[in-house]
Parts: structure tokens; sequence; C-alpha cells
């Protein structure tokens, strides 16, 4: 198929080299052609007045004697064929002249210059003028051999009936061979590309030149097969973590249940093992909630309500509903907010995102440890920082923390019941609300997630 599609765009090309090559053959043949013959006619109308002024300077001279004899011939114009018609003296034309053109050929059809054949077969060139004396007005005539004039344009003609055949086979086969080396570089991207596929996203194709449209090509092609690549690197991590975080689960309820039937009629043993599954229900439930709200929130399906929304009292409000969670972990937690700061968002996905940082400064802080919320407007930006006393996080895990799933220490992060996804949703709220979130954090210096917002 590949094949057959390159075969027709090179014929294609072909054609239409061969045809703009014909065309450009045919005008410039043309233009030559006319040039040549006007040039021709030129140089006979030029060299036929210098006759006729030659002619008449010998009929001055010689007066009432007629000046068409032999010696004519040999003068220095060089004239044989002219001759004179006037209305006194009729017709006299030379021997030359009556050797060739019948009588009365003079004045007859009225045209100044025109071309007639002779008795002997050949062409000339007639060129009439009219003048007068004091005897009366009279009409000179000159002729001129062309035959030389038609030789050279049958030649031209000939040359180009032969040369225009041979110059379009030529550009069908220059242009078939310029336009098979032209499209080389497609056929090679195209025989690349049919053996790129999803266990091998990581080929790329040949890049020739950059600067053409071909090397263009190809590097937006490129571009894509890398955005591909992450695209599919990141749907396998999400299907392995998002298979090991619902097996973890689902295991431990499986154990749970086995051993609960182990022990029949064992009740205290029943209700643990209910409130055990119960427990890691609510961790799937959670899991997958957070799941669905992302996948909505990439399809644009979760509509924003953007509202002027007083940023300090919904952070305080987040604070009062976790505040339950810090005591149980005797945990110092602050609510440092400027009153009245105003930002112009959808009240509900922001709530989300604050919830979500202090539910994760919460959970990583340990026990003991300090947990202060800010809230501050500094240079037309709404700035929420949740900072904590926690153990920090490494700088090559901080480019990670906002994917779903990514745990800087697995074994910790389940333990404490996080599900991967908060800082995930936290990101896309806070986007979502034309803001950024950002991370600055050190190894056991604790860490601060920041929020900037434009102002309402």
């Amino acid at each position: 198929m590949t094949g057959s599609m390159h075969g027709r765009v090179r014929w294609r090309l072909t054609l239409w080299y061969a045809i703009t090559l014909t065309l450009i053959c045919l005008t410039l043949s043309t233009c030559v052609y006319l040039f040549v013959r006007t040039s021709s006619m030129l140089l006979l109308r030029t060299q036929a007045d210098r006759d006729v002024a030659y002619v008449k300077a010998l009929i001055d001279e010689a007066g009432d004697q007629w000046p068409g004899d032999a010696s004519v011939a040999r003068g220095p114009g060089g004239v044989r064929l002219f001759g004179t018609a006037s209305a006194q003296r009729g017709e006299r034309v030379t021997a030359a002249w009556r050797e060739v053109f019948p009588a009365g050929l003079l004045g007859g059809s009225g045209q100044s210059d025109r071309i007639v054949q002779g008795s002997n077969g050949r062409h000339y060139f007639l060129h009439e003028a009219k003048t007068g004396t004091p005897g009366g007005p009279y009409t000179v005539a000159v002729a001129q051999d062309v035959e030389q004039t038609y030789a050279i344009g049958r030649k031209l003609t000939l040359l180009i009936w032969i040369g225009f055949p041979a110059a379009l086979l030529a550009s069908l086969a220059g242009g078939y061979w310029l336009a098979g080396h032209a499209i080389a570089p497609v056929a090679q991207m195209a025989r690349r590309a049919r053996d790129i596929g999803a266990e091998n996203l990581s080929e790329r194709l040949p890049v020739y030149d950059r600067d053409d449209e071909f090397g263009q090509l190809a590097v937006a092609f490129n571009d894509t097969l890398s955005r591909l690549e992450g695209a599919f690197e990141r749907m396998r991590r999400f299907t392995a973590d998002a298979s090991h975080e619902l097996r973890t689960p689902l295991t431990v309820i499986r154990s749970v249940g086995e051993n609960a039937l182990q022990h029949p009629g064992d009740g205290v043993r029943h209700a643990d093992a209910i409130g055990s599954m119960l427990e890691e229900v609510d961790r799937l439930v959670q899991l997958l909630d957070g799941l669905l709200l992302l996948t909505r929130a990439q399809d644009g399906a979760l509509p924003l309500e953007r509202t002027v929304t007083d940023v300090s009292a919904l952070v305080a409000h987040s604070i009062d509903s976790l505040a339950v969670l810090a005591e149980e972990k005797r945990q110092v937690l602050v609510c440092a907010n400027a009153p009245g700061v105003l930002a112009t968002v959808d009240e509900a996905t922001l709530k989300q995102a604050v919830y979500n940082l202090l539910a994760n400064a919460i959970r990583y802080t340990p026990a003991g440890g300090a947990i202060e919320a800010r809230v501050a407007s500094r240079a037309g930006e709404v700035v929420v920082e949740v900072a904590d006393t926690g153990p920090g996080i490494a700088p090559e895990h901080q480019a990670h923390v906002f994917e779903r799933f990514y745990r800087v220490e697995p074994d910790r992060s389940r333990a404490t019941g996080g599900t991967g996804l908060g800082l995930a949703i936290a990101q896309w709220a806070v986007q979502a609300n034309g803001g950024v979130i950002e991370l600055e954090s050190a190894p056991k210096h604790g860490s601060i997630f920041r929020i900037r917002l434009p102002v309402a």
C-alpha cells in the first residue's frame, strides 16, 4: 500500500515537473522564434531604407538619364533589383528586375513592404517608397533576397521540433529521478514508522535535515512519539500502582475473613473481623473516589463555579475539620491567617486542595510535631502555605510527589492509610482555579506546600 502510494506520488511529481518544463520550453521557443523573425524583418527594412536612399541619390545624380544600367550592379550600393514608377514615365526597372519579376508589379498592391516570389522560385522582400521631384512624384522600389532568412527560420523551426521531444523525454527522466530522490526520506520514515509499536516506542524516525519540510515532519512525529511514550509509561505505572493499591486491602479482607471462618463460634473474633473488613472497604472507597475525581477532572466533567471567596475563612474551616486528627497525634495545629484575603475561585475544589495538604501534613508529621497554615496577600497574589515539622522530602523525590500513587517511603505511607492520590488531587484543584502549587522541603527540616492564586 505504501509502495503504491509512493509510486503514485513519484509519478505525479514527475508529470508536474515535465508539464512545467514543457510549458517553459514552449514559451521560450516561441519567444525565440518570434524574436528572430522580427529581428530579421527589421534588418531587412533597415537595409531596404538604405537601398532606397542610394537609388534616389542615383536618380537625382542622373537627372533625365535612367541610372538602371549594368554599372549600377557594380556600384558602391550593390543594388541590382530596383525600379521606379511614375505617371509621366511609367515603370522603369533594371535588367535584373525584369529577369525576376513580371511587369506591372510596382505599386500594384498599395503596400509599402511585402514578400513576393520571383520567377526563379526565390522569395524577395519588396520595399516601396514614394518621393517627389520638380518633374513630378514617383515611387522607388527595391527588392532583397530573403531565402537566407527563410533558411535560418526553417532551421530554427526544425531545431525546435527535434529538440522539444528530446527535452521532454529528458525532463521526464530527470523529473522521475529528482522526485524519487526528493521523497526518499518519506519512504524511509514510513518504513521506520511501520516498525514502531507499543513495545518499542523509544524508537525514533531518522532526521536528515531539521531545516527542510521533511526534517520538520520527522521532528514533529518524534515529538509525538515522545509524548505517546510518556503517556504509555504513565499508564503502565498507573495500572501497576492501582493494582497494588487495590490488592493490599483485598488481601487483608480475604485474610481476615478466612481467619474468622476458622472460628465459627467466636463472636468477638467475628466482630473484630467485620470491623477490619469495614476499614479496608472504607480505604477502597476512598481510593476509588479519588480515582473517579481525577478521571472526571481530566475529562472536564467537573464544572467549576468561581466566586469571590474569603480564602482566610476557608483555610480556618479546614483546620477546624482536621483538629481532631491533630489532637490524636498530640500535634500543634496553628492558623496564622491574614483576615479578609479574597480570591475568585471555586470554593469546593480549593477547599479540597487545602484539606488534602493539611491531612498530608498531619499524616506524615510525627507525634508532638507542629503544623502551621498561613494565608496572606503578596504582590497581587493570594498565598496559602502549609508548613510542617515532618521528615521532609529529598530533592530527587520533590518533582514526583504530585504524581498518582508516588510514594517516597511506600511502607510508611500504607501504614498511615494514605491512598497516594491526595497531592495529585490538590494539584489539579489549584490549577483548575488558575493557580500553582509549589513544594519547598529538605530532609529532616520539614516541608512547606505553597499555593499561589490570583487575587479577586
